[in-house]
């Protein structure tokens, strides 16, 4: 019984390489471009998420957190920078988040 529910368990976890993500970048901005208040939370932890990541220094280093820095902005930021860079919507989500907020907070 517990060997079937092993491979049940294995057989639903979806298969993907280190190089690919959970969540691209069309899908983040469908996620935050919502007018659903649910996808719009879901943006925003996904984003604090990526933010906290990437300040503890797990994500490549160059983002420094302002003061001023909350989910709102944080949308804001990065849905302007994506309007701005249509090509790159494919690309993994996490790595759109980290390039904005290096490019939007960067350390003097």
């Amino acid at each position: 019984m517990v060997k079937k529910l092993c491979l049940a368990i294995v057989l639903c976890v979806p298969f993907t390489s280190s190089a690919d993500s959970y969540l691209t970048g069309n899908l983040l901005m469908d996620m935050c471009n919502s007018d659903d208040s649910v996808q719009v939370t879901e943006c925003y932890s996904y984003l604090m998420g990526v933010s906290d990541t990437y300040n503890v220094g797990a994500l490549a280093p160059g983002h420094c957190k302002p003061t001023d820095q909350n989910p709102e902005k944080l949308r804001d930021v990065l849905l302007k920078h994506m309007r701005a860079h249509v090509a790159l919507w494919n690309k993994p989500a996490p790595k759109l988040v980290a390039k904005v907020l290096s490019i939007a907070w960067p350390c003097d």
